[in-house]
């Protein structure tokens, strides 16, 4: 977050913890919620410039989820592990983190890596099944 005046983000950098112990969870929580819904279930790739007109979080929420999550990764994972089970909301939201069509195989397992959200990772490798679905592309990226 960027304040015009310094002193007030200095503030808030020192004491915010104080007045917003919950700020972290509060926020991975709203940006999954919002990512989660149908509207993005069902959307295109190719959609994403005009849902982001009509959903103007949808950018904000896609870029930073992860960055909240892994400040408090164990009150965001029940909420993260939920939103992985959406695969195709999770795979719209990787496609505009990514803001590209490569790599064609990205998995659950990169994007938690990219947000280094470990212990979700742990959770979701104990858990995955042989020959783990990748959100892009078509082979397995691991067996467990």
């Amino acid at each position: 977050m960027l304040f015009a005046d310094y002193t007030a983000q200095e503030y808030f950098e020192n004491n915010g913890v104080i007045w917003f112990p919950d700020v972290e969870t509060n926020i991975v929580h709203t940006c999954i919620t919002y990512l989660s819904f149908d509207a993005f279930w069902e959307a295109e790739i190719e959609d994403h410039p005009q849902l982001s007109k009509k959903y103007p979080l949808l950018i904000y929420a896609t870029m930073h989820w992860g960055n909240h999550a892994s400040r408090n990764e164990e009150s965001a994972m029940s909420k993260v592990q939920a939103f992985l089970l959406r695969k195709r909301n999770v795979a719209f939201a990787t496609r505009i983190l990514l803001d590209t069509i490569y790599p064609r195989e990205f998995s659950e397992i990169h994007l938690l890596s990219y947000f280094g959200l470990d212990k979700t990772l742990h959770w979701l490798l104990t858990n995955a099944r042989p020959n783990y679905t990748l959100l892009f592309g078509t082979h397995g990226v691991c067996t467990v």
